[in-house]
């Protein structure tokens, strides 16, 4: 099949665990599929980054979007997200470039499976487009901002919080909902998608993984109750 992944940042060079994690999953699906990937890019420097990531990734094609974030955009966004009810979180990294370039790649290269690699990227998947779509979720991100918000004393960041948890806890109940597919990485985090997508949603479990092909060998201390110096 032939596969469109997109993804909120460069997964390579792959120095954070969202980027570890993706990059695995590039890498498995190009073992068995034909894998064309999508991204945001954050800086001119990552270009480097994307030529050699084909190869890196057995990627037939990468394709990317600049964005740039900064104060003058976040209070923007703020202002936006206000007056139309939409989460400021989900908002600043809206996109009509990469809105484009998404339904550009879906015709031409006659793509089978969206995977999408966290919530932020749901947006970009046409309203029309009757293919397969795996939400491939980091974190049940209702949840991680309901944490937040139950952490801060500020009573107007505890409030902007709350409204927060309660758009997104509704949009990514829609967005699993649109998904033939959602992906989890814990049970605790199924649990979290489930109760806002509700019990029909088909959510699986799959941990995440590491290459140990890539770490050397630790061998055990002679003494385990001595530490050699």
């Amino acid at each position: 099949m032939r596969v469109l992944v997109l993804t909120q940042v460069l997964v390579y060079p792959a120095d954070a665990g969202p980027k570890i994690k993706t990059l695995q999953v590039l890498r498995h699906l190009a073992t068995h599929h034909q894998v064309v990937y999508c991204t945001f890019i954050r800086s001119i420097k990552e270009i480097p980054y994307v030529e050699e990531l084909g190869g890196i990734a057995c990627c037939c094609r990468v394709s990317t979007v600049p964005i740039e974030r900064s104060r003058a955009s976040d209070i923007r966004f703020l202002l936006e997200s206000l007056v139309t009810g939409d989460s400021f979180l989900l908002r600043r990294d809206d996109c009509n470039v990469m809105r484009s370039i998404v339904s550009q790649l879906l015709y031409e290269e006659l793509i089978d499976v969206l995977h999408v690699d966290q919530l932020n990227m749901m947006r970009f998947v046409p309203a029309g487009w009757s293919g397969t779509v795996i939400l491939d979720e980091h974190n049940a991100v209702w949840q991680v901002v309901e944490r937040l918000r139950k952490g801060t004393r500020n009573p107007i960041s505890r409030w902007f919080l709350g409204r927060e948890a309660r758009l997104i806890r509704k949009l990514e109940g829609t967005a699993c909902q649109r998904s033939q597919v959602v992906l989890a990485v814990s049970e605790q985090d199924k649990q979290a998608l489930q109760e806002v997508a509700g019990e029909s949603v088909s959510i699986k479990v799959v941990p995440i993984t590491v290459d140990v092909k890539s770490f050397d060998a630790i061998w055990g201390a002679r003494n385990p109750h001595l530490i050699d110096y």
